[in-house]
């Protein structure tokens, strides 16, 4: 697919991640979602499930390649931290403005 001109349904395109998107109907989804979810016959959950390469090569579409595992927790601890990251790397920006 060209730069600068609109996909068609089922045109498909590498990210600089390595992974394939398609055009679907309903916008751009992975590619190894799809497979995923026609060898499961639903959609997939994707607040509780993830999909993986078993082998960890991001161009190898063979189903039997494509895995669904549910989504480990992530604990208290962890999304505290996060979001005293994010907290104080806010506001070293609004620090760094005020003093310009």
């Amino acid at each position: 697919m060209p730069r600068g001109m609109p996909a068609k349904i089922g045109d498909e395109t590498i990210a600089q991640n390595g992974y394939t998107w398609v055009r679907t109907e309903n916008g751009m989804r992975y590619k190894h979602h799809l497979i995923a979810e026609e060898k499961l016959g639903r959609p997939l959950d994707l607040e509780r499930e993830q999909v993986c390469f078993i082998d960890r090569d991001r161009h190898n579409f063979d189903p039997s390649n494509i895995e669904v595992r549910p989504k480990t927790p992530t604990s208290k601890a962890a999304k505290l931290a996060r979001l005293y990251a994010r907290r104080d790397e806010a506001q070293a920006q609004i620090d760094e403005l005020e003093a310009s």
